[in-house]
């Protein structure tokens, strides 16, 4: 279990990363390329979606998605 400084408090990160343990509904963070190559898998997730972004990626390409998940709310 990993903490993390939030507001000058040490707390538990509720985050995960692709690969880690994580439960269906946890917050979890996903690569761009993994996002890419399986939309419907994790647009389908039930928790919290985070996207993490290599430096060859070019944060425009997520624009679409992004405009989609607010669509979604």
């Amino acid at each position: 279990m990993r903490h993390i400084l939030r507001r000058r408090e040490i707390t538990v990160d509720p985050w995960r990363y692709l690969g880690e343990d994580a439960a269906a509904g946890e917050a979890l963070i996903v690569p761009f390329a993994a996002l890419r190559a399986e939309r419907e898998r994790w647009w389908s997730w039930g928790g919290r979606l985070g996207v993490r972004l290599s430096p060859a990626d070019r944060a425009e390409d997520l624009v679409a998605d992004l405009a989609a998940a607010l669509e979604q709310v």
